[in-house]
């Protein structure tokens, strides 16, 4: 568990979704802080709505609209129609920011550094909406005013009492102790407070003006079966505040790693991003990350909401286990949007993160009749996926043969196999070694090298066809080639 500096203070990497965590807030929290679910356990199933923003130093809020029967019971949403809040955000957003400090004026070319990544960000994320800021002169102010969340006080600095379509204005106070912030008002509009230690974070300030285009927070959801143990999507699920760390409404990402995740695209971008799978045919789709050309989301009804996959690309500015590139799924719910683990995978990089589907893997998609997923080739900014209706192919590939290795000059061992072989066409293979995946390689592949710390380890290749069928090779055990006598 990791601590970041994003919009709450002491905010925890909360991906170990374990049911039944929860927390309270911290004390003396402001009454505009309410809980985020209250404010929308009751909205429409289609309509999004912006959110009074996050208390600081809530972490893993445990989001549940009741309890009954020992269970967990949350409201997941069905039948969304994409893109019907994006009238109320296309076009240019312009946004009068008021910096106040108690003690050190802020850095005017840092705060303008800032500004332009959010500025980025959203150009890159929602094509269609820009964003204008206006900064204006820092003020010094009492502490209790830099640091408060008090709309009035900033509608009178704002000299305003109302707010007209697509117009915003932003308090950013310094000096407050840590990195957090609300967010008010209707989306297309409204009021922000950022609160900043002494630096301007510019993905505090992404996350609350998300709010004022209408974005929930970025979740997590962990399920359980009936005997408890877990499982990616069931009737028995909790929701983990903030606990997505690959979007900007969650709370790890910086905004060069960071995404608006496939239902808020779908929300908010238009119907041309998001194509609705049917469970009765087979559907080969390529999914594109942000700023990419291309369909971005994929949406899969099933009898316990409506399911959206996502182009998940590797981080490039911070580490978390298990980070690769793969799709990520993600639940819409009352709440705003839960991040799917996939703790029934087997093919995992021995990592602390499941929630990725990376290449070659396959999954039975629950409420949806049997319709499977297969991630049939991943690069740096796509993702295919396959569809399959439950009565499809079901013949695995052919068998590689897997080849001793020779030593090279270097010291590594490159083992070698054969091709294998379907109908359908290979979609990937695995390389496992001592029944671990270490490698996921397209089906163009024919060698990997292992180092020499692997002498004595079992090495079996699994061939991956694009139905999601197997073929697993015989184990050879990796041994140092036998040297020529010298004579």
């Amino acid at each position: 568990m990791g601590t970041s500096h994003t919009f709450r203070r002491g905010a925890a990497l909360a991906f170990a979704l374990v049911a039944g965590l929860s927390s309270s807030a911290v004390p003396s929290v402001p009454a505009q802080a309410d809980h985020p679910g209250t404010a929308v356990q009751a909205a429409a199933a289609t309509t999004p709505r912006a959110l009074i923003g996050p208390a600081p130093g809530r972490r893993d809020v445990h989001l549940a609209d009741g309890v009954a029967g020992g269970k967990v019971v949350f409201k997941a949403l069905k039948g969304i129609k994409p893109g019907i809040g994006y009238k109320a955000v296309t076009g240019t957003h312009t946004v009068q920011v008021y910096p106040l400090y108690a003690a050190a004026a802020p850095s005017s070319a840092a705060l303008k550094s800032a500004l332009a990544q959010v500025r980025a960000y959203y150009t890159r994320e929602l094509p269609g909406v820009t964003f204008r800021f206006t900064l204006r002169g820092a003020r010094k102010v009492p502490r209790d005013r830099a640091c408060t969340s008090d709309f009035g006080y900033l509608r009178t600095v704002a000299k305003t009492q109302s707010m007209r379509a697509r117009h915003h204005v932003l308090g950013w106070g310094f000096g407050c102790g840590g990195n957090y912030g609300w967010a008010d008002q209707a989306p297309g509009r409204g009021y922000a407070w950022v609160h900043a230690a002494d630096y301007p974070d510019a993905s505090v300030v992404a996350h609350e003006l998300g709010h004022n285009l209408g974005l929930y927070h970025a979740n997590a959801v962990g399920c359980r079966t009936s005997s408890g143990a877990s499982t990616p999507l069931s009737a028995r699920c909790s929701e983990y505040e903030y606990s997505d760390p690959w979007d900007s409404q969650g709370n790890v990402c910086q905004l060069a790693d960071c995404h608006v995740s496939g239902v808020a695209q779908a929300l908010l971008a238009g119907k041309t991003r998001t194509r609705v799978i049917s469970a009765s045919r087979t559907t080969d789709i390529r999914l594109v990350v942000s700023g990419t050309t291309g369909t971005r989301t994929a949406l899969v009804r099933t009898s316990y909401g409506d399911l959206f996959f996502d182009m998940h690309t590797k981080s490039t500015v911070m580490w978390i286990a298990g980070d690769e590139p793969g799709v990520n799924v993600r639940l819409a719910t009352a709440h705003g949007q839960g991040l799917l683990g996939m703790p029934d995978h087997r093919d995992r990089m021995g990592d602390d993160s499941d929630s990725i589907l990376a290449l070659g893997d396959r999954w039975t998609i629950p409420g949806s009749k049997g319709l499977r997923v297969i991630v049939t080739a991943v690069g740096p900014r796509s993702a295919t996926l396959r569809f399959l209706p439950v009565k499809s192919d079901t013949t695995p590939p052919t068998t590689p043969h897997v080849s001793a290795p020779a030593e090279t000059s270097e010291g590594s061992l490159p083992i070698t196999w054969t091709a294998a072989t379907d109908a359908r066409g290979i979609a990937a293979y695995l390389v496992e070694s001592n029944d671990r995946v270490v490698a996921r390689l397209p089906s163009t592949s024919r060698s990997y090298s292992v180092g020499a710390t692997n002498l004595g380890a079992k090495v079996r290749i699994i061939a991956i066809d694009r139905s999601g069928n197997r073929a697993t090779s015989a184990a050879l055990t990796v041994t140092r080639p036998t040297e020529d006598p010298v004579g």
